[in-house]
């Protein structure tokens, strides 16, 4: 049974198995100014928590079927937030000192006096509202901490990524200080770099073919399961994309000149206005603007790394003078 009063004052179950008892009782509570419902047995209860919750729950101790204790237990089951306030009279007063043991916090004794009722509700509605507002600072500090938890993780992934960018461009640099005798060395070393600076499951190195039409694999590092793909004899079941697939992110790259991200890290090898190739990352770090920015200047460090293994091969071949090197940009 419904109460028509207002909630202000907090939200009451009486229980009680006695209908003239719990009537009178919730009479009482409703011209104390407390929203108060009735229930005669454990299923009425169960109904009126389907329905809604409460602040406090007067319960009888002696109800047929299923008595108060058990009625108790399974409030603290399931509802555990809810005060119960047991009714008994005297002679059961050690049943609800168990009562009190098991999760009750205060008790009335029968016959009721209701000036003592009004004190005794108005005590236990207080101690909910403390409890309610002690369980709202919690969360909220629980709130704050896994904010701020989160914020600080955030703070050491990126100071993270700035020491592994800052690691790879020194290898980097040393590369190009003393340039492998190969290219083919060259891309699987720098590969190695940007593996290691995006923790990344699959690293690339896409060229244009003889003919420019297609883009080859023609450099990888964990293409096929763990370790590295020695060289472009090993990637032949790796198929070519066509410098038509305009919607390609590694097609994009190589086209527009630009680091973009597409399910992974697509990014141009450039030497001046030269694109020696495209790096593809398949990466877990996020795709914004500063995994960009980083890509793209290990790209420009990779393409320096490339072009002097290619002036240092000129230069033994005979293909270029020493003058003409340094007169280069």
């Amino acid at each position: 049974m419904a109460s028509e009063s207002v909630e202000g004052k907090g939200r009451i179950l009486v229980v009680d198995d006695e209908v003239p008892v719990g009537t009178v009782l919730q009479q009482w509570l409703l011209s104390e100014g407390y929203y108060v419902d009735y229930a005669n047995s454990f299923d009425e209860v169960e109904k009126a928590f389907a329905q809604g919750t409460y602040d406090l729950v007067t319960l009888d101790v002696m109800m047929p079927e299923i008595d108060g204790m058990q009625t108790l237990s399974w409030l603290r089951e399931h509802h555990a937030d809810v005060g119960v306030v047991m009714a008994t009279a005297l002679s059961n007063v050690d049943t609800v000192l168990e009562a009190m043991r098991g999760g009750a916090i205060d008790y009335l004794l029968k016959p009721f006096n209701m000036d003592l009722v009004s004190e005794e509700i108005a005590r236990a509605m207080e101690r909910q509202r403390l409890v309610a507002e002690n369980r709202a600072y919690e969360e909220h500090l629980e709130r704050l901490v896994g904010e701020r938890t989160e914020q600080l993780q955030e703070a050491y992934a990126q100071l993270q990524q700035q020491v592994r960018e800052l690691e790879g461009r020194d290898r980097l640099v040393q590369l190009q200080m003393s340039p492998p005798e190969h290219v083919e060395e060259a891309r699987r070393e720098s590969l190695r770099v940007i593996g290691d600076v995006f923790q990344a499951q699959r690293v690339g190195f896409y060229c244009t073919d003889s003919v420019g039409r297609e883009l080859c694999l023609v450099a990888a590092l964990g293409w096929s399961g763990a370790g590295l793909v020695e060289g472009a004899q090993e990637l032949v079941d790796v198929p070519a994309i066509a410098l038509g697939a305009v919607e390609n992110p590694i097609v994009r790259a190589y086209g527009e000149g630009r680091a973009l991200y597409m399910d992974g890290i697509a990014v141009p090898v450039l030497f001046n206005e030269e694109t020696l190739g495209v790096l593809w990352v398949e990466t877990k770090c996020a795709g914004g603007d500063d995994t960009l920015n980083v890509a793209w200047r290990l790209g420009r460090e990779i393409a320096l790394v490339l072009r002097m293994v290619q002036m240092a091969d000129d230069l033994e071949q005979g293909r270029v003078e020493v003058d003409e090197l340094l007169r280069m940009e």
